[in-house]
């Protein structure tokens, strides 16, 4: 009797898992405008005005939630396949969305609306990818909304023709849990200790940069002093004793302890947008990476060079390694038509700057992080740790988690 009663309780629970929901997300940038015939002027268009999206559920026998989400206005049409049990749509956008959808089906818009201004209950925002900076934030907020993983996501530009977007199936896809990305179980990880600059996000979305030691721990538990003000990375000559930090724009010279930073005034090149920082010991310089160039400063003399020019080419992260003399960096480099996120990648430079060797990172190893182009100025540091490499990586006010 026990034992049926067990089998009973047991048949029961797994048919109640059985029956939850599934929840489908589907992001678009805008709604489907037809293409420009061959010859004809560009019709100016009005933002404003949705344009059209159709989206099948079908997924038969199953119960599913659906969530659109689009930066422009668009007007949604739902439809699902006659065994399908679609039950809830939720709207999420930047600007006010608007959606038919099955009878019986309950609508709730979260879309931000011009006319309304306030922030929505939810945050649903546009996403292009599964990559971006925005996933993360957007998986976690809807499941802590819903209590339902996400079983698919549908990013696109736009729909390429008036045929509905499809939603039939499972996506067996890890950044669509909202715990990814799991941390790598302590015994693998080796024992290590470095010093640099931790960013700490406060409310309203501030930053205070400062400065400290790190272990495989994470960062130091001690209280850490603040950069200068302005002061994002720094680099360390050790024989000099000097400190070297850079902001947005500029080099200075540090002084952590009485929170000082004194410009060094750039000699016959105009560095711009400075992302990354580092002192090769061997050659006695500072080398600074920048949104379109690379540069070179030599304290001893003065002498300021810009050793590589190239817009698109954007170095992260530098790190002089002693024991190899070997020049690291993580790059990305936009690709044709200025695309915004490219994959990172790990180069060795020789000593002006050129490309020995290229180890692409792919996009799992840094979600939401390394992605995005323009954010990532004084967050991302790599660390000479002798026989290791250190990439430490701070996300941006939008995303405190990272």
């Amino acid at each position: 009797m026990r034992w049926l009663l067990c089998a009973v309780a047991c048949a029961w629970a797994a048919q109640a898992r059985a029956a939850d929901p599934e929840l489908h997300a589907v992001s678009l940038y805008g709604g489907f405008r037809a293409p420009r015939e061959p010859g004809q002027p560009r019709q100016p268009r009005d933002p404003k005005v949705p344009a059209p999206a159709r989206v099948l559920v079908d997924r038969p026998n199953k119960e599913v939630v659906l969530v659109l989400t689009a930066y422009e206005p668009v007007d949604w049409t739902v439809t699902a396949t006659p065994k399908t049990k679609l039950t809830k749509v939720f709207l999420g956008g930047s600007h006010k969305q608007r959606a038919q959808v099955p009878k019986g089906v309950e609508l709730v818009d979260y879309s931000r609306d011009e006319a309304k201004p306030g922030k929505p209950p939810v945050a649903l925002p546009y996403l292009g990818n599964l990559d971006g900076m925005h996933f993360r934030p957007f998986v976690r907020e809807l499941f802590a909304h819903t209590k339902l993983p996400l079983a698919s996501f549908t990013g696109e530009n736009r729909p390429a023709d008036e045929n509905p977007i499809v939603v039939n199936a499972i996506q067996k896809d890890d950044r669509l849990s909202a715990d990814f990305p799991q941390l790598s179980p302590k015994a693998l990880i080796p024992k290590f200790a470095f010093e640099g600059t931790r960013v700490v996000l406060d409310k309203g979305r501030d930053e205070r940069k400062l400065f400290g030691a790190f272990t495989e721990a994470g960062p130091s538990k001690d209280a850490m002093p603040a950069l200068p003000k302005g002061i994002a990375l720094t680099a360390y000559d050790a024989g000099a004793k000097m400190r070297y930090g850079i902001d947005g724009h500029d080099l200075y010279v540090v002084d952590i302890e009485k929170r000082t930073a004194e410009k060094v005034e750039p000699v016959g090149v105009k560095p711009n947008w400075l992302t990354s920082i580092t002192f090769d010991a061997k050659r006695g310089r500072v080398l600074m990476g920048g949104r379109n160039g690379f540069y070179q400063y030599v304290p001893k003399t003065g002498a300021w060079t810009e050793l590589r020019k190239r817009p698109g080419e954007m170095n992260f992260a530098l790190a002089w390694c002693k024991a190899t003399d070997t020049l690291y960096a993580v790059r990305a480099e936009r690709g044709p038509g200025g695309a915004e996120e490219p994959e990172p990648e790990l180069v060795e430079l020789a000593a002006d700057g050129t490309v020995v060797k290229r180890t692409p990172l792919g996009p799992l190893v840094f979600p939401g992080l390394m992605a995005q182009v323009n954010h990532l100025g004084g967050r991302a540091q790599l660390v000479d740790l002798g026989k290791q490499l250190a990439l430490l990586v701070h996300t941006s006010g939008r995303d405190g988690n990272g």
